[in-house]
């Protein structure tokens, strides 16, 4: 439900607008070594204290202020049917007009805020230009973060100076139904500092709460990385007979860690942080160890199990003879958190790693039928994702601008690009929702080309022409 994350509430309908959720909280952690100093930055409650702040860093010294923070402590939310209106009829929504799409002058804070498409190719977004929010999805929140705002009253560890740009959105207009039942979040991580970050784990840890919080259990999928909440008994107090599943995916980089803990004080496998405050709690959850250090050991719970392993309860939650599940190790159900994890990676001085992830929401049956429709379902959003929001391969934007002439424009059915004595290489069009819709192989173009364009949508399209000299892109405006 986009309108509780709007407005911060912990809640997180599943269906929208049912007033049941599935989970509490989940939070992004990031956890590395500069300088073989441990750094962290995680979030659970906010009753302990708070690791990330509102906004971006300086690029040159990754600082902020309270000034700065203040200003960005916001969320922005635009919708598909927004920038649709304002293509056709020319409306300027004032979700347009406070999109964070340039930096305040003065600061050197990054050139590429909240993404937009520049229609005219300036550089400086402006609506009165005919430029416009750049959004995935039917409707989009965007916001920026930052872990060197202010000392880490959370894990009380130290700062690296990364800035986080979030992106949450979701399809409603889609004959999916795995689709329409997910969010995709998507983290853009960049180091913002003159150290690299090594050894360095990303996690999300989630608080899920199927209806009823004190009878679930939980559980991952390694090899599809996810990890997911559910009901350990068939009849929710919430949700009734048959409650759903709740899972976590990522969608680019794999799962390498799935560890749930308990909500007590234990030195081993209880909250990190209690009962004395320590950031190598969270390192360790996010490189799947224990707080003591110790590996997880597989079956029971994890702690009095056989051989070392980096996933808890990674059997099918279904099968209630074989398989490490909460069910089979005898576990009482209750109040579940966990925590999915991916690393260790390398994000060096002024890096960006992005970190896509789905929310996927399963009702269809009994247990078994979720499982098995999780799993499809999990399939599915991967392949829609990097179906639609994959890179086209096409870098180096620096070739001249007026290198490329593009014509006519707005066009209807066909258009033309002239190069003069600049070979064209490759030709790829993007749609404004980000997603690849032409690609001409590399040679066959020449210096003039054609494009059948009569079987896209009206809208606005960005034309992506590569050469030997670098990229030229250009908006196009199709329209009937």
């Amino acid at each position: 439900n986009f309108e509780n994350l709007v407005k911060n509430a912990s809640a997180f309908d599943a269906p929208i607008n049912t007033n049941m959720h599935t989970i509490y909280v989940s939070a992004l952690w990031i956890g590395g070594y500069q300088n073989k100093n441990l750094k962290v930055a995680a979030m659970t409650y906010r009753q302990n204290g708070v690791d990330f702040f509102a906004g971006p860093l300086d690029t040159t010294n990754a600082s902020t202020s309270s000034a700065r923070m203040k200003q960005w402590n916001q969320l922005w939310k635009v919708k598909k049917t927004e920038i649709n209106d304002f293509l056709k009829t020319g409306t300027i929504y004032s979700s347009f007009t406070s999109w964070p799409g340039n930096p305040d002058t003065g600061t050197n804070e990054s050139h590429i805020m909240a993404p937009y498409i520049d229609v005219n190719g300036d550089h400086k977004y402006n609506p009165k230009d005919g430029d416009y929010p750049d959004i995935k999805g039917d409707e989009m929140i965007w916001w920026a973060m930052n872990d060197n705002g202010n000392a880490h009253s959370e894990t009380k560890g130290g700062a690296m100076g990364v800035e986080v740009h979030g992106e949450a959105y979701a399809f409603t207009d889609t004959s999916s139904e795995a689709i329409r039942n997910t969010i995709f979040v998507d983290y853009k991580i960049t180091n913002r500092s003159n150290m690299d970050l090594d050894s360095a784990f990303i996690g999300l840890y989630t608080d899920f709460d199927i209806g009823y919080a004190f009878d679930d259990y939980i559980g991952s999928a390694p090899k599809l990385s996810a990890f997911f909440g559910y009901n350990g008994k068939p009849i929710d107090a919430v949700y009734g007979a048959n409650p759903p599943i709740e899972s976590v995916i990522f969608l680019k980089d794999s799962l390498s860690r799935f560890l749930a803990y308990d909500n007590t004080a234990s030195t081993i496998n209880g909250n990190p942080g209690f009962p004395n405050a320590n950031p190598a709690d969270y390192y360790n959850f996010m490189a799947g160890r224990w707080k003591n250090g110790a590996c997880i050991k597989y079956g029971q719970d994890g702690i009095l199990g056989t051989q070392c392993t980096d996933f808890m309860y990674d059997g099918d939650p279904s099968d209630s003879t074989t398989g490490w599940t909460e069910h089979n190790a005898g576990n009482v159900p209750g109040d579940r958190r966990g925590l999915g994890s991916i690393g260790p990676i390398s994000i060096k001085a002024g890096q960006t790693h992005d970190v896509p992830v789905a929310y996927v929401f399963v009702r269809k049956g009994n247990l078994a039928v979720d499982y098995q429709a999780s799993q499809q379902y999990w399939r599915q959003v991967r392949e829609y994702y990097n179906t639609n929001f994959t890179t086209s391969g096409v870098q180096n934007i620096s070739a001249p601008v007026d290198a490329i002439k593009l014509f006519p424009n707005p066009a209807a059915n066909k258009v033309y690009l002239s190069s003069g004595n600049l070979l064209i290489d490759k030709i790829v069009i993007i749609d404004n929702m980000g997603r690849q819709v032409y690609m001409g192989n590399a040679g066959s173009m020449g210096n003039q080309s054609s494009i059948d364009i009569s079987h896209f949508s009206d809208g606005m399209y960005t034309v992506l022409c590569e050469t030997k000299n670098g990229v030229v892109a250009r908006k196009l405006v199709i329209a009937r």
